[in-house]
């Protein structure tokens, strides 16, 4: 019973002191979005898990003679290890792949530039997400009759209006006089815009 009482004594400071990295390190996950502190995140979870199991089957084994509570846990534990590191594996291979933003987002993205005076259509658009931040870049199209710094402050008012909706955007613009499309680029895009500007994709 002594041994009993000072294993439960030990996993419950070992379960305190994970507890208190595990807050650490989800205020660094809020403010970094890193996949490799995702992952030791987990990694952690799995030692409370442990450690509670470790109190938990002692205090069946000591008061109730349940001595197979060992392997339950085990396999418990074992399968919240799989499924933490399928969670961060996928959401790792999606930021190398650079996976695109959900469809609703994407929409929403372009109807907050498409509102902004002066702009003939959208193409190319592409998005992608590493850590806390989200990219966006795209190609603009403005009248050929437009000076360069008539087309700037056009660009201007688009990035100003996307980083009030969405701040937690980079976004590049590449500027295109309108109808140009870059037929020699193998990522080309139909337009985006169609709905706004009155054209056919």
């Amino acid at each position: 019973t002594t041994g009993a009482e000072f294993g439960i004594g030990v996993s419950i400071i070992a379960i305190l002191a994970t507890l208190v990295l595990l807050a650490y390190q989800r205020a660094v996950i809020r403010q970094t979005g890193s996949v490799a502190i995702v992952a030791d995140n987990v990694h952690y979870q799995s030692d409370v898990l442990l450690n509670g199991s470790v109190i938990i089957a002692l205090v069946l084994d000591q008061y109730l003679g349940w001595r197979s509570a060992d392997p339950i846990f085990g396999i418990v534990i074992a399968l919240w290890l799989a499924y933490g590191a399928f969670r961060a594996s996928s959401n790792a291979i999606d930021q190398l792949m650079d996976k695109e933003w959900p469809e609703d987002m994407r929409r929403d993205f372009i109807e907050v530039a498409a509102r902004q005076p002066g702009i003939k259509g959208i193409h190319d658009f592409r998005t992608r997400h590493s850590g806390a931040h989200d990219f966006a870049q795209f190609h603009m199209e403005v009248a050929r009759d437009m000076t360069v710094a008539e087309a700037h402050h056009v660009v201007e008012n688009v990035e100003v209006a996307l980083r009030r909706a969405f701040p937690k955007v980079e976004v590049l613009i590449h500027l295109d006089p309108e109808g140009h499309v870059d037929t020699d680029n193998p990522l080309v895009e139909a337009d985006v815009t169609p709905h706004w500007f009155g054209k056919r994709v």
